[in-house]
């Protein structure tokens, strides 16, 4: 049986036509994808038509391996998460925004209640007071920013940290 237009290729001519191996044209005959006409010779365009059939099944082979593998990687992220939620490695942004927000109450309740421990002098603990409201609204700014960043994703660097933090008693009134 010759080819559709009746031109047949010796193994070693279709290997070099398709730019692969002898081996790898006889096992594309042996897999049925394209017949040899008679000892060694294939005809033309059913061997042109096998080996594309046999490249674009490997293609859709690779594309659905890759999508079984994004999936695969995706419940091994989900698995991951999980269990370092399970070992206390990771916990859930709300779930530290509470505790912070709970000691950041605490810090304002301690910190407001200084000026009337100090004294009863009115004078006195009105400038104590100026400077606790001052160190408050720092520690709230502070916080303002270091919750927006971690809630998008941005983070707050170090030298935002370190030029937040104002020293001690910083614009703040002197107490005689």
């Amino acid at each position: 049986m010759a080819g559709e237009n009746g031109q047949t290729l010796t193994v070693t001519q279709a290997a070099a036509l398709i730019g692969k191996s002898e081996r790898y044209i006889q096992l594309r005959a042996k897999e049925g994808y394209f017949e040899k006409e008679k000892h060694g010779s294939y005809p033309l365009i059913p061997l042109v038509r096998g080996v594309i059939q046999y490249q674009d099944e490997q293609i859709a082979k690779a594309n659905k391996s890759a999508a079984a593998s994004r999936v695969t990687d995706a419940r091994t992220r989900e698995i991951e998460l999980r269990i370092a939620e399970k070992e206390s490695v990771l916990i859930k942004f709300e779930d530290a925004q509470a505790v912070i927000a709970d000691l950041l109450g605490l810090v304002r309740s301690e910190i407001s209640s200084i000026p009337a421990k100090v004294t009863r002098d009115m004078d006195q603990r009105g400038k104590i007071e100026e400077i606790c409201d001052g160190t408050l609204n720092r520690i709230a700014g502070r916080a303002g920013k270091a919750a927006a960043a971690v809630s998008d994703g941005s983070g707050l660097s170090d030298g935002e940290a370190e030029a937040d933090t104002g020293g001690v008693g910083q614009d703040a009134p002197e107490v005689s």
